[in-house]
């Protein structure tokens, strides 16, 4: 799937978009509140001053994914490879669920995490 299909179908209403490969996608800026991306690859992906709050991403491939600037609130990362991940600057990451998520050698300067759950 690419990021013009998957932003026409958010659009459409449709959430669910688990297991799926989304290696290296461009979602840079988009506003994808609520979305489900459960046990998808988006290895290397660019989701820097995205909007994921509410998001499901348990069990996600984030490695060496762009988070810089996003927005967080309420996102569930539980078991998800953060590996090499940009998470600096998150605008908002209140509440945050990183429980049991692998985030070594991942960059958290100046992301704002407060409430997190590690």
């Amino acid at each position: 799937m690419d990021c013009q299909e998957l932003l026409e179908k958010y659009a459409q209403g449709i959430r669910n978009f688990g297991a799926e490969n989304l290696r290296g996608i461009d979602l840079k800026g988009a506003d994808l509140n609520g979305i489900d991306l459960r046990g998808s690859d988006l290895t290397e992906a660019d989701l820097s001053n995205t909007n994921l709050s509410n998001a499901r991403l348990e069990a996600t491939y984030l490695s060496r994914a762009n988070l810089s600037k996003a927005k967080l609130v309420r996102t569930q990362f539980s078991q998800a490879s953060l590996v090499g991940a940009n998470l600096s600057e998150l605008v908002d990451g209140n509440s945050v669920n990183l429980s049991w998520a692998d985030i070594s050698l991942a960059d958290l300067s100046k992301a704002n995490l407060e409430r997190g759950n590690f």
